[in-house]
């Protein structure tokens, strides 16, 4: 399973670097302190894992008492370890093992680190789509006021009556009330694009997909 999974994320990882060239100087530096921490950690538990195979070393010690002089005779001490012949092929196997999943764990910080990068530009591109909606609904606001002015001028001669008025007026606090949602949007966006980054929005540039 760990090996499938090991060829499935660098898959993805050579597929997200060859497609996006994703830059991570993006992120925030608490969240590249946390990144660097957690590979770090990788390599940290891959080194335990490749020693783990090894048995305990056994220490002793003896002194021999003579009962004829009251007295130690002699000492002794020696350092042993077991490492069974029959475990050969299991501790082969788990040393590849080890140094599979010390591959594995890298990629996988390496992916998430990547991920955290392509959801801070979804932000940002989030965040540049509702402000081109803000500028098209400004406009309509505009048209909008227009409209009622002219309609109004309209009841005052008794061309329309005050109905017309009064859906001009709807549609205009109607564009009024989408802009307010708009702003509060993009709020959001920005804030939750700080939980990303140190940088403000509107001094990174998006990378172009044309």
């Amino acid at each position: 399973m760990y090996f499938r999974s090991l060829a499935l994320i660098s898959l993805l990882f050579t597929s997200s670097i060859a497609s996006d060239q994703l830059n991570t100087s993006i992120l925030s530096t608490d969240r590249q302190k946390s990144i660097k921490l957690s590979d770090e950690k990788a390599g940290r538990d891959s080194s335990a894992l490749k020693k783990d195979w090894i048995n305990s070393i056994t220490y002793t010690y003896t002194q021999l008492y003579d009962v004829g002089t009251n007295d130690y005779d002699t000492s002794r001490s020696s350092i042993s370890v077991s490492q069974p012949i029959f475990r050969s092929g299991g501790i082969y196997s788990a040393i590849k093992y080890a140094y599979a999943m010390e591959k594995y764990s890298h990629l996988n910080v390496e992916l998430q680190k990547q991920t955290m990068v392509k959801d801070a530009l979804n932000i940002l591109f989030q965040i540049q789509r509702t402000t081109l909606n803000m500028e098209k609904q400004e406009l309509l606001i505009k048209n909008s006021e227009i409209d009622v002015e002219t309609k109004r001028e309209q009841v005052i001669n008794g061309v329309i009556d005050t109905s017309d008025l009064n859906n001009a007026i709807i549609s205009l606090n109607n564009n009024r009330e989408t802009y307010l949602e708009l702003e509060y949007a993009k709020e959001e966006l920005i804030n939750n694009f700080a939980n990303y980054s140190d940088t403000h929005h509107k001094n990174i540039e998006l990378p172009s997909f044309a």
